[in-house]
């Protein structure tokens, strides 16, 4: 094999797949990129064997051949050329020599042989929303992904269909918090399944390494029997699905929520992060007192002291005191893109739900604490 690349597109993707190879593993092989130059094309790879992800770029194909090598190790070469053109040569003994100017490299990479096979999926249907869209669904629901792997179908988020196949619908919740959005997309016709947080994480990062000026690009999307296939523009990601049932999401959204306040989205935020400084390290619980068109956040630590401050909202209702956990709220408030948002509440021991003031698609419920 024998290729020439410019250094900065061949840096971007390898960007792309280096993040699935993983060094924490007992099969070497899985921390390497699968390098295959055919024609006038460079092929990448890299899997963990439940998640793979390929890409491709245009370079100048001297000898055909194929090779894994290490990825991080490669992105790191690769990154820290100077501007122009890389060329890699493979040698004997499955050695690469990297050239670029007066820099040269020599990599020890594994016979290509030895690479597994990637994960595959038979889609019948596919279905396609813009990238900016999924971007957008992605953001809104992985921060509520249970990180136990005893709740192992907590560990991804669950897409739905909605409206006869007119919508589609995400919901995440790790048991102390839930995140649910709902958009409208064509021909969005499958059974629910529940789609791995890492996966999704990679997804993000290829659709964020697209570029400000590709928010309309159409995302592929397709499931099979066990399998999520994604297809973003020469990129494909494969991953298998968590196997699991995830919870009756409707019972954990409150069907009554009779208080209602309204308020600035940057005047609460900023109230929280000014008194979870001195609430609890572990819970980071503040305390919500509401009473007419006022909300005071406090919160009180016996080794630090105690913190207050008071936010203007509209409100006309009984006052009510109800504890949280800060962070809960402020991850919530940071997915706001508009300045105010409402906190729908029914009592001290009922969980809040936030949404945004415009926007009804998106929607937060947070459960209350003790503080």
């Amino acid at each position: 094999m024998k290729l020439t690349a410019k250094t900065q597109e061949l840096t971007d993707h390898l960007y792309r797949v280096q993040g699935i190879a993983s060094g924490k593993t007992t099969m070497p092989i899985l921390a390497h990129v699968l390098l295959r130059a055919q024609g006038g094309t460079l092929s990448l790879a890299a899997t963990d064997l439940d998640l793979a992800i390929e890409d491709s770029t245009g370079v100048s194909v001297k000898e055909e051949g194929a090779i894994a090598l290490p990825a991080k190790s490669l992105f790191e070469v690769i990154k820290a050329l100077p501007p122009g053109e890389v060329t890699l040569q493979q040698g004997e003994n499955n050695r690469v020599d990297v050239r670029a100017g007066k820099a040269h490299f020599k990599l020890v990479g594994i016979s290509a042989q030895e690479f597994p096979a990637l994960p595959s999926a038979t889609v019948q249907d596919w279905f396609e929303l813009p990238l900016k869209e999924l971007a957008r669904m992605i953001d809104s629901t992985i921060f509520c992904v249970s990180s136990d792997d005893a709740r192992y179908n907590l560990t991804g988020v669950y897409w739905e269909p909605a409206d006869a196949g007119k919508a589609l619908r995400f919901v995440a919740t790790d048991g102390h918090r839930l995140a649910f959005i709902e958009r409208p997309v064509a021909g969005a016709k499958f059974k629910p399944v529940i789609v791995p947080k890492r996966t999704l994480v990679e997804v993000r990062r290829v659709l964020g390494g697209q570029g400000p000026e590709s928010g309309d690009q159409l995302v592929k999307v397709g499931f099979s029997d066990n399998h999520a296939v994604f297809r973003i523009g020469a990129v494909t990601i494969t991953s298998r699905l968590v196997d699991g049932q995830f919870p009756d999401y409707g019972q954990v959204i409150p069907k009554s929520s009779d208080k209602l306040v309204k308020v600035s989205r940057q005047e609460l935020g900023e109230a929280l992060k000014r008194v979870s400084l001195l609430a609890p390290d572990k819970s980071f619980g503040v305390r919500l007192s509401l009473d007419q068109n006022t909300l005071k956040v406090e919160s009180q630590n016996p080794e630090l002291g105690e913190a207050s401050q008071e936010v203007t909202v509209e409100y006309d209702g009984p006052a009510l005191a109800i504890g949280f956990n800060a962070h809960y709220l402020l991850d919530v408030l940071a997915l706001v893109q508009e300045g105010g948002v409402r906190l729908e509440l029914a009592d001290a021991i009922s969980p809040v739900v936030l949404r945004p003031l415009e926007a009804r698609d998106f929607s937060a419920v947070v459960m209350p604490m003790r503080v």
